[in-house]
């Protein structure tokens, strides 16, 4: 399990900076997208952990 996750955020990383880098209709520096892309990923995996934490709470609850 720990292997998955390891490989979760570099693989949202290169995601959303591919994303970041061919989707603006104007140039970006890949600076900025590593930044951008960095940030979007953690957000994303702090809510993605948040969502299955409170599911298996709810679960043990009911």
């Amino acid at each position: 399990m720990l292997f998955g996750v390891s490989l979760s955020l570099p693989i949202t990383v290169f995601g959303f900076t591919i994303t970041y880098v061919y989707m603006p209709n104007c140039k970006v520096e890949w600076r900025d997208t590593v930044v951008g892309a960095l940030s979007s990923a953690r957000v994303s995996g702090q809510r993605s952990a948040r969502c299955t934490r409170d599911s298996r709470a709810a679960g043990r609850i009911a």
